[in-house]
């Protein structure tokens, strides 16, 4: 399918693609085998599928494939956690995955997908996959040429994750209890599918629990949970680098290898510090670190150009700034970005004295659903390399909130024939 196609499918189709029925069982279900609380899909999901360019597809692929295999390059790594807090020298895990679960977003253009964020602690995949399970055809589409697992087959491939990122991280011991965390759990407005993921631990025999990290606490060689020695933590905070006073019992737990964090502070220096974007966007670094003309082309051609925020280059930062977007070097999702064509002069003065980037503005393709107007966003999700899953978010405004009547997740298909 070409972007042209892909452009006129995304503007012209307002087919509603849901099995209301089958989303119906599948949800009480889940609610009969595993004590999900408050379990409403509906409220996550856009009505409509979105589709994509098989051109951007495939560059998807191929970008994920290439950028994790930088990333493992040795000298790669080493530029990249120098600046690692020492107490976490000697955590680094037998093999960096990226967590549970990576997250890549992209913005599609009219020459390929462009990059717009690494996110290490990305939400939505179990949603997804129901999403995926409950979809009619429309208008000739067909999926994206990849298999997507079904609700129950994804519960045990993620177990398999689990295992593997123990594995990597404390492959001596057995693993017993694991943890789900984030703050103020039960307000997060994903906060069913830590059930999901809990209930799929449980049923793989494993003890889980869902908490804060004030539920924590570190003592004798160990994190615990009431009297509960925790060993694996899946981290759902936003804290990627673990330095809020609240998160030092689980650093330290990390930092003294008594559990696997997944994802932790080395899955997000390697991944998704916005900095490295910088270091990805120049040629000449990445050659000194042995990567090849090919690879630098491919990943170049995805990433948009990244600077850093420099007070010495204010002038034509401000000259410039209508192109770009300015970002925090620490941050996720939209939080503290500014598009730079919006900006005014006080807030670019602060931003001078703030670790940001600038990245060069790529506008959102567009999908219309009954004459209603949305932004998207593609995600990819994907763990130790592997493409689990595509999917969109189609919102309105500056962020991807969820807020937007009828936006949500909406599942990428291709077009068989529009």
């Amino acid at each position: 399918m070409t972007f042209e196609k892909t452009l006129k499918f995304n503007a012209e189709c307002s087919c509603s693609t849901i099995n209301r029925t089958k989303l119906s069982e599948i949800q009480e279900k889940i609610k009969l085998s595993g004590g999900i609380s408050s379990f409403e899909l509906q409220k996550y999901f856009a009505p409509s599928p979105t589709s994509i360019s098989k051109n951007s597809l495939e560059k998807i692929k191929k970008f994920i494939e290439v950028i994790s295999s930088i990333l493992g390059n040795s000298a790669m790594i080493e530029s990249f956690l120098q600046d690692m807090e020492t107490r976490f020298k000697h955590s680094v895990p037998l093999k960096i995955s990226g967590g549970l679960f990576l997250g890549f977003d992209f913005h599609e253009t009219e020459t390929g997908p462009k990059l717009i964020e690494i996110n290490t602690n990305a939400g939505g995949l179990l949603i997804n996959s129901i999403l995926y399970e409950v979809q009619e055809n429309c208008c000739n589409l067909l999926y994206s040429n990849q298999e997507i697992s079904s609700f129950s087959d994804l519960g045990n491939q993620i177990n398999k994750f689990v295992e593997k990122e123990w594995s990597f991280q404390i492959p001596d011991r057995k693993l017993e209890t694991i943890v789900v965390l984030d703050e103020n759990p039960e307000s997060q407005f994903l906060f069913p599918e830590f059930e999901m993921f809990q209930n799929i631990m449980i049923q793989h025999g494993k003890k889980t629990l869902i908490c804060s990290p004030l539920d924590l606490r570190y003592e004798n060689n160990g994190l615990y949970f009431r009297d509960q020695r925790i060993d694996f933590v899946y981290n759902r905070h936003t804290d990627f680098l673990l330095k809020s006073k609240e998160m030092q019992g689980l650093a330290e737990a990390f930092a003294s290898k008594q559990i696997a964090l997944s994802p932790n502070p080395v899955d997000y220096l390697i991944y998704a510090n916005k900095l490295n974007l910088q270091k990805l966007s120049d040629k000449s670094f990445l050659l000194s670190r042995g990567i090849s003309e090919k690879e630098i082309q491919i990943i170049q051609d995805v990433i948009p150009e990244t600077k850093v925020v420099n007070s010495k280059d204010s002038n034509s930062l401000w000259e410039n700034r209508k192109t770009v977007f300015f970002k925090p070097q620490n941050s996720y999702g939209s939080k503290g970005v500014y598009a730079g064509r919006k900006l005014t002069k006080s807030k670019f003065e602060e931003i001078l004295n703030l670790d940001y980037i600038t990245q060069t503005e790529i506008p959102p393709s567009k999908r219309t659903i009954n004459l209603v107007e949305f932004k998207i966003d593609y995600r990819a999700y994907v763990y130790n390399s592997d493409l689990l899953m595509l999917t969109s978010r189609l919102y309105q405004g500056q962020a991807t909130n969820f807020r937007t009547e009828g936006g949500g997740f909406s599942p990428v298909l291709e077009c068989g024939g529009f």
